[in-house]
């Protein structure tokens, strides 16, 4: 992987039950705390951080790819990093719809995931304290 600043415009220090992904539209990778979430991972060799928001810098310690299942289909998080350091787990919005052929509309209250080509509706789920979290077990839409 060539030299690279990888950075994150959102992290929050707070111990929830269940793990949540925050849809991040500043982020350049999606990332995640837990190694055990990754199917597919790598060691990460090189010596690339993840620069925060007070600009620390945390290590990445693999890469790989998780899923995300919905009850009208899974999505892919291709080259996410595993960082164990950080608080939250980040989506990044350009992989995200890259790589699984759809769109996100933001609304006040909540949002959706659409189908690139047919505009349907994949998923819908509710803003929480005015970020947007998906549930690592997606709820049925």
């Amino acid at each position: 992987m060539p030299s690279t600043e990888f950075t994150v415009n959102c992290a929050i220090s707070s111990q929830e039950k269940k793990q949540k992904l925050l849809v991040d539209l500043a982020a350049s990778h999606n990332m995640t705390i837990d190694l055990s979430k990754l199917m597919i991972n790598f060691e990460y060799d090189g010596t690339d951080e993840v620069v925060i928001g007070d600009g620390l810098g945390l290590p990445v310690s693999h890469i790989g790819s998780l899923s995300l299942a919905s009850s009208k289909r899974a999505f892919q998080l291709r080259d996410t990093l595993c960082v164990p350091t950080i608080q939250k787990n980040l989506i990044f919005v350009h992989y995200f719809t890259k790589h699984n052929n759809v769109y996100l509309e933001f609304h006040l209250t909540y949002f959706l995931v659409k189908d690139q080509i047919m505009g349907a509706t994949l998923l819908k789920d509710d803003c929480e304290d005015d970020v947007y979290p998906f549930l690592e077990d997606l709820p049925p839409t």
